[in-house]
């Protein structure tokens, strides 16, 4: 007896065996009940899901023998003619090469004619989407108003490309891809009754690689069993179908989650040797790390991550130190390294540099232990010995105090002027700032360069600042710039200035500030009746 394929073999034959599209069986079988059945449907879904078997599941409902039955019974001429393909009045046509208008014309003809010995005459047209527009127009009056006797059944992967006019006058099922769980029981069934051994993590990856289509599933199956035999091996299960082997895959994660660059460039390095390619690990990874997000953020994971219970148990260990914000972070940077992956030429030394990256990337810190920290580090920052190299002597203090109270005011006025201008034109804001205020003398406000940039980008835009001023001030005043050589002890104090802050960057404390926050020294200030 001639092999039959496994997909074509267990193909459902009633409602019931209808998988992963419960809601379409309910509503065809209650319509068949109360006798409200349409005279046209479109059924629309990704391939290998069951679209073309609901049509003939619904034709012998309608034309079985016992019928119209929710339930064909199978076993009669009717339902056995439609099984097997050869029913005289259940015409099934493939709308890729029946496309044209002709054909349509011809249909529209044997749509006239009474079913020779059924109930109803049923048209099954697979991919009607292929049909070009001339069919289509040619086919919308029949569809309109066709006679009693006729069904019309349209099945198609892309339900955009059928014009409106025509899914008006059909009822619509939009079919679902089938769950992983689903496949995985429906070939566990399979491999049980064709008596072929093998392990349920091989069939978890075929019916992961299967992406919700049942016959696909069905078909790597027949494919796998060519290969090996009855007795099934998970090595040749992975090396025929190019998986990339997931233990790898979790391994590679656990070093990014402990920072260990060292151990994952050789992980990285096992890819490449293994043949790998670069797009295909990148995916793995990707839905890896998706289900390590899951599992650290959902009690009971099961549902949505579609993975053995052993191997779900083993995610949440992988990540029971992990703070969430981590997880959706590196995850987010696997997202944004396999789109530039994509658009490179060097696409391996990219997904290279983004998981080194992700184990380079410095943990999240909830705000809750910032806020924590900062009150930390208030207690601790008075409390710095005077002893210690980061205290300022005498003299060196003398050099970067305020001369005077009266000066302090002008300088106050000065700052106030400059954030005043930021308000208004930042990058004149940047230049002023680095000027010397030397106040404001019968109306004439003096600022003092000794940098000749900054005092020709100021003298193009004086008229600009003079109003800028008189603004500010409220009162006419006339800006007046002036060049100055910086003098000696101006030159010492700024030489004392950057030697203070290159001691405060390695004080522990502010170091450990700086870190915290991911920032960087701006100024350092004296704090009235303390020295820092």
């Amino acid at each position: 007896m001639e092999y039959q394929v496994l997909a074509r073999k267990y193909r459902p034959q009633i409602f019931s065996e209808l998988l992963g599209q419960e809601h379409v069986a309910k509503t065809l079988q209650n319509a068949i009940k109360m006798k409200r059945v349409a005279h046209a449907f479109l059924f629309a879904g990704p391939r290998g899901v069951g679209k073309t078997s609901a049509a003939r599941i619904l034709a012998k409902a309608l034309n079985c023998e016992k019928g119209p039955s929710p339930d064909p019974c199978n076993q009669c001429q009717k339902c056995k003619e439609i099984t097997g393909g050869y029913s005289i009045d259940v015409i099934e046509i493939d709308g890729a090469s029946n496309r044209g208008v002709e054909e349509i014309r011809e249909l529209k003809e044997r749509v006239r004619y009474h079913p020779q010995s059924s109930r109803y005459k049923i048209f099954i047209i697979d991919e009607v989407h292929m049909l070009t527009k001339e069919a289509f127009n040619a086919l919308l009056k029949t569809l309109e108003e066709p006679p009693p006797h006729v069904k019309f059944i349209f099945a198609t992967t892309e339900p955009h490309k059928v014009p409106v006019t025509i899914l008006s006058r059909c009822q619509r099922f939009d079919f679902k891809r089938i769950p992983i769980s689903t496949i995985l029981n429906q070939l566990k069934m399979i491999t049980e009754k064709e008596k072929i051994t093998i392990s349920e993590n091989s069939l978890y990856i075929i019916s992961q690689e299967s992406q919700g289509s049942m016959r696909d599933a069905e078909s790597l199956l027949d494919q796998v069993v060519a290969f090996s035999g009855n007795e099934v091996k998970e090595n040749d299960v992975a090396t025929l179908l190019g998986v990339v082997d997931r233990k790898l895959v979790r391994d590679i994660s656990k070093e990014i989650l402990k920072r260990n660059v060292k151990k994952l460039m050789e992980l990285i390095h096992l890819i490449y040797e293994s043949g790998y390619e670069s797009a295909s690990f990148m995916k793995s990874l990707l839905e890896h790390f998706r289900n390590l997000v899951i599992a650290k953020m959902v009690d009971n994971p099961t549902d949505l991550i579609p993975l053995p219970s052993d191997e779900i148990e083993d995610l949440k260990k992988d990540v029971k130190d992990e703070q969430p914000q981590r997880l959706v972070f590196l995850f987010n940077m696997l997202i944004n390294g396999d789109i530039q992956a994509s658009k490179s030429d060097f696409p391996y030394w990219v997904m290279e540099a983004t998981l080194v990256n992700m184990a380079l990337f410095t943990p999240v810190i909830p705000i809750d232990d910032i806020l924590a920290k900062l009150s930390s580090l208030k207690e601790e920052l008075p409390n710095v010995s005077e002893d210690g190299k980061y205290i300022l002597q005498k003299e060196e203090e003398s050099a970067i105090k305020r001369s005077e109270a009266k000066e302090e005011i002008r300088d106050t006025d000065f700052s106030g002027f400059i954030d005043f201008v930021q308000a208004e034109d930042p990058k004149l804001a940047s230049f002023i700032s680095q000027g010397k205020w030397k106040g404001i003398d019968n109306n004439e406000a003096i600022i003092a360069f000794d940098n000749s940039f900054y005092y020709d980008r100021i003298k193009k835009q004086i008229e600009l600042l003079t109003d800028f001023a008189s603004r500010y001030f409220r009162k006419d005043i006339e800006i007046k710039i002036q060049k100055e050589k910086k003098k000696e002890k101006d030159v010492k104090s700024t030489q004392l200035e950057k030697k203070i802050k290159r001691e405060a960057k390695e004080h522990p404390l502010v170091r450990e500030a700086l870190q915290l926050f991911d920032g960087y020294l701006v100024e350092i200030k004296e704090q009235k009746g303390k020295k820092i």
